[in-house]
């Protein structure tokens, strides 16, 4: 059974040029100029078997990388923001400005671990939009691993949306040592529906059976396991 989720957002310009989008319709660049078949250098183990066996699969070929990129929907950022690090020692700070954006902070002292030795207070994107799912679904957020983004980090997390009706933020920490932007449009934050269910767990010794992927050169995964997702 299909599901719906709604997005919300009293920021007309935001609704009308950057509404969330189905993670399948904004893949990164690079991603999408890649060919499926890579070309390993020749002088490699790789390669050797890529001029012989022609078995290599480049990235793009993955099914389950594929599904991750394409799962979910991606909220964006509707108005440009930029960022400033400020740095003093081991305390690492930052100003920011935008013409439409809201953007706040945490002090170091609410979340007071050290990364890379510095003591981070940290960001907080205000969201324009509020996310509603049908009741026992909640939505599972994350930064798009593949954007590659090196400027900041924003914080994964849970929020129970069929029942928490406000604007959610993303916090989260400034990477980079200089002033960076984040332009109108950019990917922020995937937002992925998923059913809440209670779960128990075993662990077992066993036998490793043969994977049946080992009979393929390639696409058994595809073939064998694969089912199709469908986010619109």
């Amino acid at each position: 059974m299909t599901q719906h989720i709604k997005f919300f957002s009293s920021d007309e310009a935001a609704v009308k040029h950057f509404p969330p989008l189905p993670a399948s319709k904004i893949l990164p660049e690079w991603y999408k100029d890649l060919p499926v078949r890579a070309h390993p250098a020749p002088e490699t183990a790789q390669g050797y078997a890529d001029r012989h066996n022609k078995t290599t699969m480049g990235i793009k070929g993955c099914i389950p990388v594929s599904d991750y990129m394409t799962s979910g929907y991606v909220v964006r950022a509707s108005a440009d923001i930029v960022i400033t690090p400020e740095r003093n020692g081991d305390v690492a700070g930052f100003y920011w400005s935008s013409p439409a954006m809201d953007v706040g902070g945490h002090a170091h002292a609410q979340c007071p671990v050290h990364m890379n030795k510095v003591r981070n207070d940290y960001i907080k994107i205000v969201s324009t939009w509020r996310f509603v799912t049908p009741p026992g679904y909640s939505c599972y957020m994350y930064q798009p691993e593949f954007f590659l983004n090196e400027n900041i980090r924003l914080f994964p997390a849970v929020v129970d949306t069929d029942s928490y009706n406000c604007e959610v933020t993303f916090p989260g920490v400034v990477v980079a040592d200089t002033t960076f932007t984040i332009h109108a449009g950019d990917p922020l934050m995937v937002v992925f529906p998923f059913k809440r269910q209670d779960w128990e767990h075993s662990v077992s010794l066993s036998a490793s059976p043969k994977n049946p992927v080992a009979h393929f050169f390639e696409r058994g995964y595809k073939t064998l396991f694969h089912s199709q997702k469908r986010y619109r």
